[in-house]
């Protein structure tokens, strides 16, 4: 027997009530090399909540996409399930971030095009640059 209280304060005993199920969904994280997601793996989520994950690139490093049910999201940092009512997945996947005053040579070997330098832009007049070994 359970006692229901109404919006007057009246308590009533009710008898007979089926018991109460609550559904849990999953949701599985995954993240490539190069960082990380919380919670990662199988997240346990009961029906109608809510579950926030965090995106993390590890040094160097930036979000390249997040995709949910496998529809890209973009880069976040962020993203969360509201009113979770089926199973879901969530993955992310990282890029080398670009590193300013950096020559990648990628176009031809002439200083002066910005499509030779990483991040498409030229270095500041007396900037330090960076010339990787090849």
């Amino acid at each position: 027997m359970v006692t229901v209280t109404d919006v007057f304060g009246t308590s009533i005993p009710v008898s007979g009530l089926a018991p109460v199920t609550i559904i849990p969904y999953n949701i599985t994280a995954s993240a490539a090399a190069n960082g990380s997601i919380v919670p990662n793996g199988i997240t346990s989520v009961n029906c109608g909540t809510n579950q926030q994950f965090t995106i993390t690139p590890a040094g160097g490093y930036s979000v390249q996409d997040v995709l949910v049910d496998g529809i890209s999201q973009g880069p976040l940092n962020t993203y969360s399930f509201n009113n979770v009512t089926a199973n879901h997945t969530i993955s992310a996947s990282f890029t080398l971030a670009c590193q300013p005053n950096t020559w990648t040579g990628a176009t031809s070997n002439v200083w002066s095009v910005p499509a030779n330098w990483a991040c498409g832009t030229l270095p500041a007049t007396g900037a330090n640059i960076i010339i990787p070994d090849v």
